[in-house]
């Protein structure tokens, strides 16, 4: 609506002042003698766009106020759905640990990655295995179960495989982040939204996924245990599923 009362404005401006200019020529073709009809066919065209930019302005203002005070109804409703969220994050969990189990949540799960790796690094079993590995040695699933390490890498599993609560969790969030930006708010309230979003959900997530990509030192491979179609191989879990949600969050923006 904006643009097309703008394009109006340069299209009726651009008459007017032809309007404009042909009435003064032919005001000096008549060596300035002053006529009524002379003199209405310049100034009733001024007159007529002035009132007209006057309308056209203060329908541009009604129609922001509008769209202004349509945002302020609609944000509570995005405020609530955003709190109802956050408690859900908070109760999204994942367990690490067999005899000792200890439940991690949607926001905290990244530092327990953190963790995991650094315990995992830290395991003779974990690194004489990795170096077998590159020697050509194979294994079965049975045998990774006896290693000193096979709860941090059943914990580092879950993360492998799409169908998992944390990518159902991270899904919804999009699904909410998409909704704010298609709705109805005022641009600064969808990207104040948006940050707050990317900030809360994901922000330590990607650092995760970015930290992976240039430190494999420090996140190594771990062996695919649940891959049933084939021998079991060593591979860094951000070349799983569980980088999908981090290539979404890219192309969405």
């Amino acid at each position: 609506m904006k643009k097309i009362i703008l394009g109006l404005l340069i299209v009726i401006s651009i008459l007017i002042s032809i309007d404009i200019i042909t009435g003064i020529f032919y005001w000096n073709r008549l060596n300035l003698n002053f006529s009524s009809d002379n003199f209405n066919n310049i100034v009733s065209p001024i007159i007529s766009f002035l009132a007209f930019l006057t309308y056209a302005i203060t329908l541009i203002y009604l129609i922001k106020q509008n769209k202004i005070i349509l945002s302020q109804n609609l944000k509570p409703h995005y405020e609530k759905e955003y709190d109802l969220l956050l408690k859900k994050a908070k109760k999204t969990t994942i367990e690490k640990g067999i005899k000792k189990p200890k439940k991690y949540n949607a926001l905290n799960i990244s530092n327990a990655i953190y963790w995991s790796f650094y315990e995992l690094t830290d395991s003779p079993n974990y690194n004489e295995d990795l170096d077998f590995y590159k020697k050509g040695k194979r294994f079965d699933r049975d045998y990774y179960k006896k290693r000193d390490y096979y709860e941090n890498l059943l914990f580092l599993l879950n993360f492998t495989i799409d169908l998992n609560v944390m990518s159902f969790f991270q899904e919804s969030v999009i699904d909410f982040k998409n909704e704010i930006i298609s709705s109805k708010l005022i641009e600064e309230e969808k990207l104040l939204f948006s940050n707050k979003i990317d900030r809360v959900f994901f922000t330590s997530y990607i650092s995760l996924i970015r930290d992976m990509d240039e430190r494999e030192d420090f996140f190594p491979p771990i062996p695919m245990i649940y891959n049933f179609d084939g021998e079991i191989i060593f591979k860094t879990i951000n070349r799983t599923d569980y980088r999908k949600i981090y290539d979404k969050i890219n192309t969405s923006g």
